[in-house]
């Protein structure tokens, strides 16, 4: 049987976040493989990807991207998505 994600309490390190807009947009659309989903000590949501999955993205680490709740796919940011606030 399959895992789903996992959900994680964690502290991020600044070689966790994706920097580049092409890691950004990968860890954004997997929906499959090595996934975390993490909350911060802000209450910040971030969901993690692991870079030895992301073709073309260096490292052995987790790149991560700050989940945050659109309207549509590609539309307008409609609010946070921190602490218990839900889409």
């Amino acid at each position: 049987s399959l895992m789903g994600p996992i959900m994680s309490f964690s502290v991020l390190h600044e070689d966790q976040l994706c920097e580049t807009h092409h890691c950004r947009d990968l860890a954004a659309h997997y929906d499959t493989g090595d996934i975390r989903f993490v909350v911060d000590r802000h209450g910040v949501k971030w969901k993690c990807v692991n870079r030895r999955q992301m073709k073309g993205v260096p490292g052995d680490t987790w790149g991560c991207v700050e989940l945050q709740c659109m309207d549509r796919a590609h539309g307008d940011l409609t609010g946070s998505f921190h602490f218990h606030n839900q889409c």
